[in-house]
């Protein structure tokens, strides 16, 4: 894993590219996979608003991204 201030990179995120690109890496393909992340991990920031959980960094792996933090909500408020 590659941290990168609040940042973690997880190994499996150039699998994710590279099965996401079939196998070609072409610049526009890689560009769209980390938009599809990156609009993927935005949700769930947003998501966060108006809870009382703190973000302290981000999670980037294969299959999106992830939020860390701290704080807890009741299982309904997560389920939303």
């Amino acid at each position: 894993m590659l941290r990168i201030g609040p940042l973690r990179l997880h190994w499996s995120l150039l699998l994710g590219a590279a099965l996401f690109c079939a196998l070609q890496p072409r610049p526009l393909l890689l560009l769209g996979y980390a938009a599809v992340v990156s609009v993927h991990l935005l949700g769930h920031a947003l998501a966060v608003i108006g809870t009382p959980l703190r973000v302290e960094g981000f999670m980037l792996h294969a299959l999106g991204g992830e939020l860390l933090g701290t704080g807890e909500v009741s299982p309904v408020r997560r389920s939303l």
